[in-house]
């Protein structure tokens, strides 16, 4: 994730895009700087309760019970499991990806905040529910599960689907114009190999499911936007 995110920072036309945008509407950065300050304060005041939570076992079995994203946990735990991380590794890893990507959706005319909160909270929700379901009635276990994982697939899948010929380049400056390949197919050599995973190493911690449930949603839910937005360019073309 952070390597297509890194990869996507040197996309010519994915980030000229961004940059006219900008330049042409002044309060599109406030929105930006907003939504990702809100994602970036919850997530990093969460890790510090985590962080504090280990030093005393009642609160940590609270922090497991609470935050943590399990078939044996309540409902609750879908959504506050999206916004809790317990290593440093994947926290800074899941916020540069965020930091990278944020902008594709926001900047977008036609998507926006709204949208973006909309792909976000709906592709990890419903990709955290997939998680509970696999291990529940395919791997027989209650393995827990954090971080936002399910909704970072979930705005890449969205991207996709927005800007599937984008091109992503080498950071190195020799290889940068050499070597290229499409944010579409990045994505979707992701979810290949997590569906490769997901079937060859069942035993696996790692929570493939909700990361390709996340990818599908989010995709899918930029298509039902482009075609709602067809549909309304079509009435008004025939009213006029």
């Amino acid at each position: 994730l952070s390597s297509i995110s890194i990869l996507l920072a040197y996309s010519p036309s994915f980030q000229s895009f961004i940059h006219s945008l900008r330049s042409k509407v002044s309060f599109i950065q406030s929105k930006v700087s907003l939504s990702f300050t809100i994602l970036a304060s919850i997530t990093l005041s969460l890790f510090a309760f985590i962080a504090i939570s280990t030093r005393t076992r009642p609160l940590f079995h609270f922090v497991l019970r609470n935050l943590s994203n399990s078939i044996q946990n309540k409902p609750h735990t879908l959504l506050t499991s999206l916004f809790s991380h317990f290593t440093v590794g994947r926290l800074l890893t899941n916020t540069l990806v965020m930091y990278s990507i944020v902008p594709g959706l926001e900047n977008h005319p036609e998507f926006g905040p709204v949208h973006f909160w909309a792909i976000f909270l709906t592709s990890g929700l419903l990709g955290g529910f997939a998680h509970r379901l696999w291990f529940a009635f395919v791997r027989k276990g209650f393995v827990p599960t954090v971080g936002m994982n399910p909704a970072v697939y979930g705005t890449l899948g969205a991207l996709a689907g927005l800007y599937p010929n984008a091109e992503l380049r080498l950071p190195i400056e020799k290889w940068r114009e050499k070597y290229s390949v499409s944010l579409g197919t990045a994505v979707g050599g992701l979810c290949v190999l997590d569906l490769g995973l997901l079937v060859f190493l069942k035993s696996s911690a790692f929570s493939h499911v909700s990361h390709l449930v996340g990818a599908v949603v989010g995709y899918s839910y930029v298509q039902m936007r482009k075609n709602s937005l067809r549909g309304e360019q079509e009435k008004s073309s025939e009213a006029s």
